[in-house]
């Protein structure tokens, strides 16, 4: 596999991202909890991520 030899733009080096500035320096604390990964779709699909009963309740009254 080769690399590519491509050139960042003027335009592409003044883009600032503040959400990705403060992702990159967030430091989470470690919790006992298993991490759901949302990368490979929607969590509550496989009941991973169920939702709580006081939500139900509410949307039921909603």
């Amino acid at each position: 596999m080769s690399s590519w030899d491509v050139s960042m733009s003027n335009h592409a080096g003044l883009v600032f991202n503040p959400i990705r500035t403060v992702s990159d320096n967030a430091k989470p604390s470690p919790s006992p909890k298993p991490i759901i990964k949302l990368s490979v779709g929607d969590p509550t699909l496989d009941k991973n991520l169920l939702t709580s009963a006081a939500q139900i309740k509410k949307l039921k009254e909603a």
